[in-house]
């Protein structure tokens, strides 16, 4: 039982950073964008950033390497969370 979940978990991680790796375009958009008609500012913030954030703590807490964009988002996490709040 316990070779069964260690090779999920493996299979897990892997398809996970594979996945993060390909989103890693749509990770380094600007956060805030203005509209040009308002002059208003946006949060631009795809929210399946916020799982692949959460996702990247448990993950790096294991002590498994992640991508270095993601680790950026780690890193950022805190502003983020401050622009969405407002």
């Amino acid at each position: 039982m316990a070779r069964v979940l260690a090779e999920f978990e493996a299979l897990y991680y892997h398809n996970w950073y594979d996945r993060v790796q390909k989103q890693e375009g749509g990770m380094n958009v600007p956060l805030l964008t203005r509209n040009p008609e308002t002059g208003c500012f946006h949060v631009n913030l795809d929210f399946g950033v916020i799982t692949v954030i959460q996702d990247a703590k448990h993950i790096h807490a294991l002590g498994l390497p992640i991508p270095d964009s993601t680790m950026r988002l780690l890193i950022l996490e805190r502003e983020m969370k401050l622009f969405v709040g407002r």
